[in-house]
């Protein structure tokens, strides 16, 4: 008799699992033939939003606030050490670089801490830089920026404490610039003539490049 009971009750529960199945599998058609609907109107809006104007709606205007999600973050403060592109949204607002670029005009850097176009000579292996005067570190240092600022920033790059990854690729034509980071040392193709010019030395003809590479921080 036990027997018997546990025979039925096996195909019974046998029973009951292909049932269940079955309408998990019509559960699932369902499921597909619905995202499907949806993908086509979705597809079929997005294609009819993109041939709409993109301007503002009527009444709306320019400027205000945008906010940006990003799940990474910057990886240094120091502008030395600064490489990510996250990074330089920071140091753009905080550090002055000697040459900038303005928002509606990536091509074309103008001038941020120095006080004009960089001159070139010496067969594009001599760059000079003028300081603007009356720029001044923020508190509690608060003195003036001078020439010998900006060479120690460009210098302190080439050592292992410090080890910019844009150093050697931009800035390696320098004369004296280390081949590796190492121990910190004055590179000779960085003069400073007066308080407020910088003079770049170069190995090679390589202004063009390295007068674009002065916006790093």
């Amino acid at each position: 008799m036990g027997k018997h009971i546990n025979r039925k009750e096996t195909s019974m529960r046998r029973s009951l699992l292909r049932t269940a199945s079955g309408l998990l599998l019509l559960l699932g058609a369902i499921v597909v033939l619905a995202a499907c609907g949806g993908s086509s109107s979705s597809s079929s809006s997005t294609a009819n939003a993109g041939s709409k104007n993109t301007g503002p709606d009527q009444g709306q205007g320019k400027g205000g606030t945008l906010k940006v999600l990003s799940n990474e973050d910057f990886d240094y403060i120091d502008p030395g050490q600064a490489y990510f592109q996250l990074t330089y949204e920071w140091t753009s607002n905080v550090d002055r670089s000697l040459y900038q670029y303005k928002p509606d005009n990536p091509i074309t850097p103008v001038p941020d801490l120095a006080d004009g176009q960089p001159k070139i000579s010496n067969g594009d292996k001599t760059i000079t830089v003028k300081i603007r005067k009356g720029v001044k570190f923020s508190p509690p240092v608060n003195r003036e920026v001078t020439s010998a600022d900006v060479k120690y920033a460009m210098e302190r790059g080439f050592t292992k404490q410090v080890a910019n990854g844009y150093a050697g690729a931009y800035f390696g034509s320098l004369k004296g610039a280390p081949a590796e980071p190492g121990d910190y040392k004055p590179i000779p193709g960085i003069e400073t003539p007066d308080k407020y010019t910088v003079r770049f030395q170069l190995t090679k003809p390589l202004a063009g490049t390295f007068t674009q590479a002065l916006v790093l921080p």
